[in-house]
């Protein structure tokens, strides 16, 4: 009995396998996959603004991304419209100095090979800063802050560090927390941030306001990447949806943004 129950046991399995099977077809895993890749910021900073297009790199033969060339871009907040100029292949910057306002909600829209594409973002308040400061302890920098945070629930914020005059502008090098356990309340020094430098280093920092959209989204590539070089351009499976419309990857984001050089204790 014992060995007619463990027979009847492999034989399942055996059909179950055979019924799991499905021809690797190579074809259908890579058509497609060629996705429009959209990085976009717009910030309360009366500047120039980028709007970055690539065309993301085939998951079996992965190459560099590709620059969009020849694209139709622009920016509205419902009453003014903002055209973006191709200044480098697949680099859009608006033509005239224009800064976002709090409140409004901005509106991308691409025309590329005759597809359209569009992604919108409201611009929320950003923390105001009173007075920030850095610590150095044990090869590590220790980043502290005072002022206000706003009273409207649910803000998102990605803390940036010029260090020595450069900019680390990567993932790794950013910091990030939300209001969850501190909305509405003043900060007197405290610490939001932490990372390897000398105790020379000058330090500067840049708070922006993100939505819960684009804070997951950050945070999920952070998880899921392991830091790699350049993830908002990098081969398909690692992309992650974001606000693009039409298929598109990548994330449109308009931000508040308060910068502030630290005083070092």
């Amino acid at each position: 009995m014992k060995k007619q129950y463990y027979i009847l046991i492999i034989f399942s399995l055996v059909i179950l396998m055979n019924s799991c099977k499905e021809e690797f077809d190579y074809n259908q895993m890579t058509d497609g996959l060629e996705r429009l890749v959209v990085e976009g910021y717009i910030t309360d900073i009366d500047s120039v603004h980028t709007i970055r297009i690539m065309k993301s790199s085939d998951f079996i033969n992965p190459q560099p991304p590709i620059p969009a060339q020849g694209a139709v871009v622009n920016v509205s907040d419902g009453t003014n419209l903002f055209s973006f100029s191709e200044i480098d292949p697949g680099i859009y910057k608006n033509n005239q100095f224009f800064k976002g306002e709090v409140g409004k909600t901005y509106i991308l829209n691409i025309v590329y090979e005759n597809e359209t594409y569009t992604a919108e973002s409201k611009l929320s308040p950003c923390f105001e800063i009173d007075n920030a400061a850095v610590v150095w302890e044990d090869s590590i920098n220790y980043v502290f802050l005072s002022g206000q945070e706003p009273a409207e629930k649910d803000q998102f914020y990605i803390l940036k560090t010029t260090v020595n005059g450069v900019l680390n502008d990567t993932l790794a090098n950013w910091s990030y927390f939300s209001d969850d356990l501190i909305n509405g309340i003043y900060f007197n020094f405290e610490l939001v941030a932490m990372f390897e430098g000398n105790e020379t280093d000058t330090l500067d920092i840049s708070l922006y306001s993100v939505s819960k959209e684009f804070f997951e989204y950050f945070t999920s590539i952070v998880n899921n990447t392991s830091y790699e070089p350049d993830p908002f351009f990098s081969t398909t499976p690692a992309n992650f949806k974001g606000n693009i419309s039409n298929g598109g990857l990548g994330f449109f984001q308009a931000s508040s943004v308060r910068k502030q050089k630290c005083v070092r204790f």
